[in-house]
């Protein structure tokens, strides 16, 4: 089940970030000062071939692949690069957050299900670039 961290960094002159976290999902929500949705990213297959869905005001959809840099002996662990990628199957994702978010805030659950199904649709088939 996904659980909202409370102890989330926020930076001067930026929305304010929520960050929900489980075992599968790690979901950040960006808000205005009005509360509104303004931003997300919903990061999953954390402990696989790790993707995330990321939607703005700004820039719509786009689709993102995680490539994590590991560690290598002698070096320390690099920051993990997120990259564009083709579209890739959003309805198990989705079935798997209504499961792991019925505990979280229901403006935030109903907003992700209604971007996942928006990005279902043919207008959001394309990768970003």
């Amino acid at each position: 089940m996904l659980m909202e961290c409370t102890a989330v960094q926020q930076f001067p002159d930026e929305p304010k970030k929520r960050w929900f976290f489980d075992h599968y999902f790690d979901l950040f929500i960006w808000e205005s000062e009005s509360s509104e949705i303004v931003a997300f990213q919903l990061c999953f297959e954390k402990k696989g071939v790790e993707k995330a869905l990321s939607w703005s005001t700004d820039a719509g959809f786009k689709h993102l692949q995680v490539h994590n840099a590991g560690i290598k002996y002698g070096s320390h662990k690099m920051s993990p690069v997120m990259y564009s990628t083709e579209w890739f199957q959003l309805t198990p994702v989705k079935y798997t957050f209504l499961e792991s978010s019925a505990e979280i805030d229901r403006q935030v659950k109903n907003f992700v299900i209604e971007k996942l199904v928006e990005c279902e649709s043919v207008s959001c088939r394309e990768p970003a670039l």
